[in-house]
C-alpha cells in the first residue's frame, strides 16, 4: 500500500515533466532523428560547443588560455573600447564553473532547441545574444554612474543571461505558465542571493528575450475540438443549403416570370 502511494506521488510529481517533454521536447528529438542534429538545431549545438571549447580553453596551462581570454573574458571597463563588439557578446558563451555548463548544456536540449525550432537559428541567436549585450551594458553603465570601479575591473562572464533570455523567450512565446512560473521563482530567488547589479542584469535579460520573441510571433490559434468541428460542418452545410434554397427560389421565379411575359405577348 505504501509503495502504491510512493508511486502515485511520484507520478504527479513527474507530470509536469512528462508534459514538458511531450509538448515540446519529442517533437525536436523526432526532427533530430529525420534530419540529424546538424539541420535540426544547429544554432543551439553551436552554443553548446563554442562554450564547451571556451570554458576548457581557459582552463588549460598554454598560450591559448591567454587567446581565449582576449576574446571571451569581458570586464565592464570594456565597454568603451574597441574590444566590447566582440567580448561583450562572447563572453555570455564563457561558463563560469563546469557545472554552469552542464547547466547550460542540459538547457539547450529543453529550451533552446525547442525555440529554434518554433522561430529559426537567426532569431534564436538574436533572443539570447539581445539579452546578453543590453543588460550587461545597462549594468555597467549604472556601474560607472554609481561610481563602482571595482566591478568594473572585475572579469563579467558567464552563461546565466542566456539561458534566462531564452527562457522568458520562449515562455512568451509558448504562453507556458509552467516555464513562466519557474522563472519567476528562480529570478526571486536570484534577487535575494545576487549582487544587485546581476539582478538587474538578469531581469533586463529576462524583458529583453522576451520582447524580441515578441515582436514578430506567430499568433498562437487554439486547436479546433470536437465540438467546434461539429459546429462548423453544421454551419457550412446549413451555408450550403441556404444556396441551394435560394438558387432553386431564383429560378422557379425566371420561369414564372418567362411564363407571364410569354402569355402576355399571346
Amino acid at each position: 500500500m505504501g509503495s502504491d502511494n510512493y508511486s502515485g506521488g511520484a507520478g504527479k510529481l513527474l507530470a509536469p515533466q512528462q508534459m514538458w517533454s511531450a509538448q515540446h521536447v519529442d517533437p525536436v528529438r523526432d526532427r533530430i532523428r529525420a534530419v540529424g542534429l546538424t539541420h535540426a538545431a544547429p544554432a543551439s549545438l553551436a552554443l553548446v560547443l563554442v562554450s564547451l571549447a571556451a570554458t576548457a580553453a581557459v582552463r588549460l596551462p598554454n598560450p591559448l588560455q591567454h587567446a581565449t581570454s582576449a576574446l571571451f573574458v569581458y570586464h565592464g571597463r570594456d565597454l568603451h573600447t574597441v574590444t566590447a563588439p566582440y567580448r561583450l557578446p562572447l563572453s555570455a558563451l564563457l561558463a563560469q564553473s563546469w557545472p554552469q555548463w552542464f547547466w547550460t548544456a542540459f538547457v539547450a536540449v529543453v529550451l533552446f532547441a525547442p525555440l529554434e525550432s518554433r522561430v529559426g537559428p537567426a532569431r534564436l541567436l538574436g533572443v539570447v545574444f539581445a539579452g546578453q549585450v543590453l543588460s550587461t551594458a545597462v549594468a555597467d553603465v549604472q556601474a560607472a554612474h554609481a561610481g563602482h570601479i571595482a566591478q568594473l575591473r572585475a572579469a563579467d562572464f558567464g552563461t546565466s543571461c542566456l539561458v534566462v533570455s531564452a527562457a522568458a523567450g520562449y515562455a512568451w512565446l509558448t504562453r507556458s505558465r509552467l516555464l513562466a512560473a519557474v522563472l519567476g521563482i528562480g529570478l526571486g530567488v536570484d534577487a535575494i542571493l545576487s549582487a544587485p547589479l546581476t539582478v538587474t542584469e538578469h531581469w533586463i535579460a529576462a524583458v529583453t528575450g522576451a520582447l524580441v520573441v515578441s515582436l514578430r510571433a506567430p499568433v498562437a490559434r487554439a486547436s479546433a475540438g470536437p465540438t467546434t468541428a461539429l459546429v462548423r460542418v453544421f454551419v457550412t452545410r446549413a451555408n450550403e443549403s441556404m444556396a441551394d434554397v435560394f438558387v432553386a427560389t431564383r429560378t422557379a421565379w425566371d420561369v414564372s416570370h418567362l411564363q407571364r411575359i410569354h402569355c402576355e405577348v399571346r
